[in-house]
């Protein structure tokens, strides 16, 4: 299993279901890690569904 890591980017609350919608377009993402902006904390993961 090959992984990659996509640029990262902040994203507004109300460009959430967007910025999630592009990032599943592409087939071969499997998941997408939250982070908060200001610490770079990790707060959770969405998987394809």
């Amino acid at each position: 299993m090959s992984t990659h890591t996509a640029t990262a980017r902040a994203v507004p609350a109300d460009g959430f279901d967007r910025a999630l919608a592009e990032a599943f377009a592409d087939p071969a993402v499997v998941l997408v890690h939250v982070r908060a902006v200001e610490y770079g904390c990790f707060d959770f993961e969405v998987r394809r569904p």
